[in-house]
């Protein structure tokens, strides 16, 4: 009697495995056949059209790797044969007017440098990182005549930087 229900077991056991994967087989062999497999050739692709601009009242656009044109002084437009102050070493908006004296004849302006540091300047001393060179002293103002390149030509710019009110932040 065990070995009937033994027996009927397995069968009932065999009937229910099933590998579970059909409808995946299935997919499988039904997977190419809406496959073409022409492809287009890629488009042909035409070489660009060659202008050449010619027109001998224009100038040849600067190089990078050639230097500045040469003054007839034989230094370059924008350099001052000067020794450098240190002033010139700051742009000029990071510096600040704070007092201002007079001795005599002689007018000078306490400046204050992003580093903290004072400085005196008179009339002829340089300053900012754009060639500027003091040209007048005030009780309120330095003038600064700035030199600025503006189309391969130098521009001269007029600047001033005012007295600090007392109290202002830096």
């Amino acid at each position: 009697m065990r070995y009937p229900c033994l027996i009927l077991a397995s069968l009932l056991l065999t009937g229910c495995m099933g590998s579970g994967l059909e409808d995946l087989e299935e997919f499988v062999r039904d997977s190419d056949k809406d496959l073409r497999g022409n492809i287009p050739p890629a488009p042909e692709v035409k070489p660009p059209e060659v202008f050449t601009y010619l027109n001998d009242n224009v100038p040849p656009l600067p190089t990078p790797f050639q230097p500045r044109k040469q003054d007839k002084g034989g230094k370059d437009n924008l350099a001052e044969d000067h020794p450098k102050e240190e002033l010139e070493s700051f742009p000029l908006e990071n510096l600040k007017m704070v007092g201002y004296l007079e001795r005599g004849s002689v007018r000078e302006a306490v400046i204050r440098s992003p580093d903290g540091r004072i400085f005196r300047v008179k009339v002829g001393n340089y300053i900012g990182t754009k060639f500027g060179r003091i040209t007048a002293v005030s009780p309120n103002a330095i003038t600064i005549s700035e030199i600025v390149r503006e189309n391969e030509e130098d521009a001269q710019h007029i600047n001033t930087l005012q007295l600090e009110e007392p109290g202002a932040t830096r």
